[in-house]
């Protein structure tokens, strides 16, 4: 057994007094609250079991200092480097740290020299195979001395392998629907109890998009040269072998609208106000995007006289206020920036409702949100001039795998300038659709000293001292 001991002190702003020789404390010690700290094996810091342990530290008055007690000949520690670091916190929330490296020596170097031998056993798939869908990922590890830890890579990050029937298979099922179609290296890590390392990876094609034929587009309304007026539906039959991305309608050089399904009438519809066109004729073009693996675009174009007997309506750009979307930034940060989110706390899970009020001195034509690359439409009615109204779309965030995504949030009106105001926004999803690696940091500004010490020792370990440090 180890027994590992810090002395921690508080000193807080502390200055020297000639008088005394000494330090003295400018202002009194709040006490200390909690002593913790981590173990880290070698440069890794994954948060996941084996790399990472928690250790608490208890006051013992015997030793006047701060002790935890660890045996290090458990199958919990590999040989090779440990990094500890100690984190002490005092009743003020004034937070010190430091770090100690230790080197665990279980096993004999020359008995047992050889690293793990490594193979991909079936059902991994095959060097540059295409996959789809849920794929199953086998490796077979033989050691001299046994198996610490095996890690298997993927694009998303490092995911810990397990030997359930104890014969050296380690396996998992990957869903490759939350990865991107194109490249998947897979990379296959093992470290013995002796401390060695060894290494395989293998070539893969995710392809989970299939190949497809160009969507197929009818204009139902308007036809051409029709003469129309005011709010008009505008409606379009669409099929796809695959299936459909989005359907847009574009009128002259606007900005474009989206077009929503209606399943009662089996067409994708928008009622467009052509109070905001000036009278003559139009183009309105209606262009298709399909889900296939090529992407296909296809568009159509029809000529309109547009009849309301008077001029545009002319007006002012939008205004909104973002009530419910997953960022921690001011709106006056928003209006000014784009906004990138990547703190974990703030990911969002499961179904999400975003929120956007909007009002216009004429009209909203549309509140449109593209989520990475798939185009969704906020229902809500506008609720006339000057008038806020709340639009709402309910997202499924398990359709996307963990990690950062972007929102771009597109605000139309209906006078005839068109004015688009559009708000970009970076969040985080995190649904255990993957497991990132992840790092293991510590901040903290200048409160403690945090003295680290070994006390004695019943098994093999080297120390290596590092710089003292104090935040």
């Amino acid at each position: 057994m180890t027994i590992l001991s810090v002395d921690v002190w508080d000193t807080h702003r502390d200055y020297w007094d000639v008088s005394e020789n000494n330090w003295i404390p400018r202002f009194p010690s709040s006490g200390i609250s909690k002593v913790t700290g981590d173990l880290l094996y070698g440069d890794l810091a994954f948060n996941i079991e084996g790399f990472y342990i928690p250790v608490i530290f208890e006051y013992s008055s015997t030793f006047d200092r701060y002790i935890t007690t660890i045996d290090f000949s458990t199958p919990e520690f590999a040989d090779g480097e440990w990094l500890l670091t100690v984190e002490a916190e005092d009743n003020s929330n004034n937070i010190g740290w430091n770090y100690y490296d230790i080197y665990v020596d279980n096993f004999d170097d020359i008995l047992y020299d050889e690293p793990a031998l490594v193979e991909w056993v079936p059902p991994t798939p095959d060097e540059f195979a295409a996959v789809s869908g849920e794929i199953t990922i086998s490796v077979n590890v033989t050691d001299d001395v046994g198996v610490y830890s095996v890690i298997l890579w993927t694009n998303f990050g490092g995911y810990p392998l397990e030997d359930p029937d104890l014969d050296g298979i380690y396996s998992m099922v990957y869903d490759t629907t939350y990865d991107f179609d194109g490249p998947l290296v897979l990379i296959a890590e093992v470290w013995d109890f002796e401390g060695h390392y060894s290494a395989i990876t293998r070539d893969l094609e995710i392809d989970n998009k299939p190949s497809g034929n160009p969507p197929t587009l009818t204009i139902i309304s308007p036809t051409e040269s029709e003469t129309i007026s005011e709010t008009y539906l505008v409606q379009v039959l669409v099929t796809d072998d695959i299936g459909i991305k989005a359907v847009s309608l574009t009128v002259d050089s606007r900005a474009p609208v989206i077009m929503t399904y209606n399943e009662a009438s089996g067409y994708f519809e928008t009622s467009y106000n052509t109070m905001q066109l000036s009278d003559g004729y139009h183009s309105f073009t209606i262009t298709v995007i399909d889900e296939d693996e090529n992407t296909h675009f296809v568009s159509q174009t029809v000529n309109v006289n547009v009849n309301n007997g008077g001029s545009p309506i002319e007006g002012n750009p939008p205004e909104y206020n973002l009530v419910n979307v997953p960022i921690n930034q001011t709106q006056e940060e928003l209006q000014t920036q784009i906004n990138q989110v990547t703190d974990e706390s703030k990911a969002i899970s499961g179904t999400f409702n975003w929120q956007v009020e909007v009002r216009d001195d004429i009209g909203i034509s549309q509140v449109g949100i593209a989520i990475d690359d798939q185009i969704y439409v906020l229902s809500g009615s506008d609720a006339g001039p000057n008038m806020w109204s709340m639009w709402n779309f309910e997202w499924d965030s398990t359709e996307v795998g963990d990690g950062s995504h972007i929102a771009l949030i597109s605000i139309t009106d209906i006078d005839s300038n068109q004015h688009e105001i559009q708000i970009t926004i970076g969040f985080t999803t995190n649904n255990g659709n993957t497991k990132d690696d992840a790092t293991i940091g510590v901040d903290g500004f200048e409160a403690l000293w945090v003295i680290l010490a070994i006390l004695p020792i019943t098994v093999s370990l080297r120390f290596v001292r590092k710089q003292r440090n104090k935040l």
